[in-house]
């Protein structure tokens, strides 16, 4: 935690063992801790392009709504579908 405390849960971020670049257009990330790589696909790539542990999940989704030309509620809905398979898969910690 920094000098700034609030309630809400901390931002998600990449986790360190983590390293991403793109192939072909797609975003993939390789978790070297378990030797694992994954795909993914646009709006998980946006997603991920833009954790970085400062902002927040809805500002993602705000970014989202713009790029993509989705409503708020469909891009708030898929930014966490997106962090929460991020964090299942141990690429992203908060």
């Amino acid at each position: 935690g920094g000098l700034m405390s609030h309630e809400s849960q901390s931002e998600p971020k990449p986790n360190v063992d983590v390293s991403s670049r793109i192939v072909d257009g797609e975003v993939v990330v390789l978790d070297h801790a378990n030797e694992q790589i994954h795909k993914l696909n646009t709006t998980a790539g946006f997603v991920w392009n833009h954790l970085d542990g400062i902002v927040s999940v809805e500002r993602v989704a705000a970014e989202l709504t713009q790029h993509f030309e989705v409503d708020e509620q469909r891009a708030l809905m898929d930014v966490r579908t997106v962090v929460a398979q991020l964090k299942d898969l141990g690429l992203v910690t908060e």
